[in-house]
């Protein structure tokens, strides 16, 4: 037994020994991996905060080569930031104001990038409005600046934003409310003042009228607000024909010396209006001024063009030296004043002799002006149409050109190449909301609701979250097919969204109505209220659900509070076959 226990023991002894080493190697090795996790921690922090030094030292570079005026040396830089982190904010607050040098367009989407990784940054809120209204989309302009709704805080610029993007789109009441707060929040600054007089002239008040009046009074004898100030008091006094105050006005302004072309050009307006002898003289004066002037020279040209006077501009264009005709500007001019005297086939050789370069869209669409007037009646359609759509393709790069091409077909009276037009702005990326605007208002007086469901459709595509834009297309896609089943589908969602919005409300039940649910659709409507049922729309629909429900009495009065309603030409004939269901007179 002896012997046993003697090795029991010294097997207990090595086994303690054993897990000692153990216990000790584990130690040892967990010491080593807390050292390397805190050596990895330290490391990783200490590269992040080189990093963020780094990077924070690079936008002070960029951001000092911005306020040098150095744009393309501060995109590069703040590019290179963004490149390696797209929610780099003040990276791209830098690539947008870098851009928006050259063009409000190429700055826009950076200017929404912007937005997006803020949106609860005033600041960004306002420079988005402003590039957006730059472009020249005035009613999204205003939406983004709406959207913060009662909580618009107390600062000038934003108000001053507001009150521009509101001015845009004629909303002259609202611009004076915006362009007042904004001059009282800074009450010094002379900008804001005459941003507030020129809403209240425009105003339908005549005291508001008056009261703006005599701010510009006031600011015409200021230095930098001069000439401004007269400028608009020139152009109120032209509109309500009071001549005499306008050429007082007029001469008062052109008597200072540096005083732009611009206010020049207004002068001979002024006296084209009042009738007087000076206007041959001051003319030739401006002829005699601008010739080595190709943008000044323009000016004139088209003002000339303007004011009947196209004959006189093309004798005094043909004795200029060739160089300055080789300007843009000038060419256009001179195109416009071919057409203002119906010389077609001059127009064709004029806008065939030379390269256009970045113009190159304009020339071709004075080309297919041209073609039109001289192709036959036969072939006068196809010509226009196979030029026109040159000019957009070489326009394609440019929002701005191709928003002049638009105006350029309405002001021509080409239909067709109107909505063509405003078809590649909508595609373009950049103005598509209001070309959009533009395409429904055409096809709302065109009784066309396939085009202002593909108008709705893309619309929906640019705002895939706004529940407008959804509720539009499933009206309209329902009015074409009642048996699309994800129109139906899409119904359920924007029901859901929204159950309180008068206008979604009856385009889920028109969704029911169209499932063959006529009792619950009048049921919807019902939810409604009886005044807005009153509304002669939702009467009409009304009126046709309660006919095919059964309910001939409640259809002949809905029907009745139909009239006078705008009806789609898909809407008409329903409430048309409703009227003869309940036996009235369609």
């Amino acid at each position: 037994m002896e012997p046993t226990e003697k090795r029991q023991r010294k097997v207990r002894k090595t086994i303690r020994k054993g897990t000692a080493l153990l216990i000790a190697v584990q130690w040892t090795i967990g010491l080593v991996v807390t050292v390397l996790v805190l050596w990895g921690i330290w490391s990783w922090r200490g590269e992040r905060t080189y990093s963020g030094w780094r990077n924070s030292k690079r936008l002070e570079v960029a951001s000092r080569l911005l306020r040098d005026g150095r744009f393309d040396e501060a995109a590069s830089l703040a590019r290179a930031l963004y490149n390696e982190d797209t929610s780099n904010l003040q990276a791209v607050r830098i690539i947008a104001t870098s851009a928006e040098h050259y063009s409000p367009f190429a700055a826009r989407p950076w200017r929404q990038h912007a937005f997006d990784l803020a949106p609860w940054n005033l600041t960004n809120r306002i420079e988005l409005a402003l590039t957006t209204l730059a472009v020249g989309d005035s009613m999204t302009a205003r939406n983004i600046l709406l959207a913060v709704g009662t909580n618009a805080p107390p600062n000038p610029s934003f108000f001053e934003a507001l009150g521009a993007a509101q001015f845009s789109v004629a909303d002259f009441s609202g611009a004076e409310a915006s362009f007042a707060e904004s001059s009282r929040l800074d009450p010094s600054n002379l900008d804001r003042q005459f941003n507030l007089a020129r809403a209240r002239l425009l105003m339908d008040s005549q005291a508001k009228n008056q009261e703006a009046r005599q701010t510009l009074d006031r600011l015409a004898t200021n230095g930098p607000t001069r000439v401004a100030a007269l400028t608009l008091r020139i152009e109120d006094a032209l509109r309500g024909r009071r001549n005499t105050e306008a050429l007082r006005l007029a001469e008062q302004m052109i008597a200072s010396t540096n005083v732009p072309f611009a206010s020049r050009i207004l002068h001979l307006t002024v006296l084209k209006a009042a009738g007087s002898q000076k206007l041959e003289s001051s003319v030739s004066n401006l002829e005699k001024a601008t010739v080595s002037k190709p943008q000044e020279l323009a000016q004139l040209a088209v003002w000339m063009s303007n004011n009947g006077m196209s004959p006189a501009a093309l004798a005094w264009v043909r004795t200029l030296p060739r160089e300055p005709l080789a300007d843009p500007s000038l060419r256009i001019a001179v195109a416009d004043l071919l057409i203002g005297v119906k010389d077609w086939l001059g127009l064709r050789q004029w806008v065939r002799s030379e390269d256009w370069k970045d113009f190159d869209s304009f020339r071709i669409a004075y080309d297919a002006v041209a073609a039109h007037f001289l192709a036959s009646v036969e072939t006068r359609n196809t010509e226009l149409d196979t030029l026109w759509q040159r000019a957009i393709k070489a326009a394609k790069q440019n929002p701005a050109q191709l928003q002049a091409l638009a105006k350029m077909a309405q002001l021509w009276h080409f239909g067709p190449q109107v909505e063509l037009t405003l078809w590649a702005i909508a595609e373009s990326g950049a103005l598509e909301e209001g070309a959009l605007f533009d395409l429904n208002r055409i096809y709302l007086q065109r009784q066309d609701t396939l085009g202002q469901l593909k108008v709705a459709r893309r619309m929906l595509a640019i705002r895939p979250n706004d529940s407008a834009a959804l509720n539009n297309v499933v009206y309209l896609g329902l009015l074409l097919d009642k048996n699309d089943a994800k129109l139906q589908q899409m119904a359920d969602t924007l029901h859901v969204k929204s159950p309180k919005n008068p206008v979604h409300v009856a385009t889920y039940a028109f969704a029911l109505f169209t499932r063959g649910q006529h009792g619950q659709a009048v049921a919807v409507m019902n939810t409604l209220g009886a005044e807005v049922l009153k509304r002669p729309i939702y009467s009409a629909m009304q009126g046709v659900f309660l006919a095919y429900a059964g309910n001939a009495k409640g259809a002949r009065e809905a029907l009745t509070g139909a009239t006078g309603a705008t009806l789609s030409p898909e809407e008409d004939a329903l409430v048309r076959t409703a009227r003869t269901m309940v036996r009235m007179t369609p």
